[in-house]
């Protein structure tokens, strides 16, 4: 009875891949030989699917069922968007800063 899964690369960045999986079983655990750090997440067949620490190192996820499947991880850190608000913010503070003074000065006070 052997196995008879496959793996083929359709995109290979720094901060995106994606490959077609064929699994011959449920439950089948992928395991990507690149470090694991927060951020990365994953999707298969275009749905979010958690990434996991592979032993100890490494990261992974797991297919439920059997079949082919497109497995995509990509890099998207919440840090960053956290930091995208804020500045978002800190920008419209200061432009309602910048016209309330403009216009606070013209009127004389």
């Amino acid at each position: 009875n052997e196995d008879k899964s496959s793996i083929g690369i359709k995109k290979f960045t720094p901060e995106d891949l994606i490959f077609e999986v064929e699994t011959q079983k449920d439950n089948t655990v992928l395991q990507f030989s690149d470090s694991y750090y927060p951020g990365w997440k994953a999707t298969i067949d275009g749905k979010i699917t958690p990434v996991y620490m592979a032993d100890g190192l490494v990261k992974g996820t797991v297919i439920s069922q059997k079949g082919t499947h497109l497995v995509r991880f990509y890099y998207s850190p919440d840090s960053f968007k956290k930091g995208a608000i804020i500045s978002g913010i800190t920008l419209i503070f200061i432009f309602i800063f910048i016209a309330y003074d403009k216009h606070f000065f013209r009127r004389g006070f």
